[in-house]
């Protein structure tokens, strides 16, 4: 199957911006992309500082159950055993999606293969 990019112009310089999801093989996903950073345009909100910062980093996906999906984000290079990653845990069980972090920090510093023993808030 070929590659398939996801090709988004940015709202506020008109960037075009591709993003893959790569298939690790280990029923994990990894989001590519052709971006290496991108500065936080003038008057733009945290959440959008959150979004564009996710270029920076190579990032793993685990759906865990119907409920539970983890997202993990570290600098390109990084393996999954190492205490490089900063880990969230989305909890869909009810109405509004928790989104918490692993030591309740957003810290760099969990391994991505313990994220489901880990503690979140």
């Amino acid at each position: 199957m070929a590659d398939a990019w996801l090709i988004i112009t940015d709202a506020f310089d008109s960037t075009e911006r591709k993003l893959k999801l790569v298939d690790n093989g280990d029923g994990t996903y990894s989001i590519a992309t052709n971006v290496a950073s991108s500065a936080l345009p003038s008057g733009a909100a945290t959440s959008a500082n959150q979004v564009l910062q996710l270029a920076k980093y190579i990032t793993k996906v685990e759906v865990a159950s119907a409920t539970i999906t983890y997202v993990g984000s570290a600098a390109p290079g990084t393996t999954v055993a190492q205490a490089l990653w900063r880990i969230m845990r989305v909890d869909t069980s009810s109405l509004a999606a928790d989104v918490l972090y692993a030591d309740s920090n957003q810290n760099f510093d969990n391994v991505w293969n313990d994220r489901a023993g880990l503690s979140y808030g």
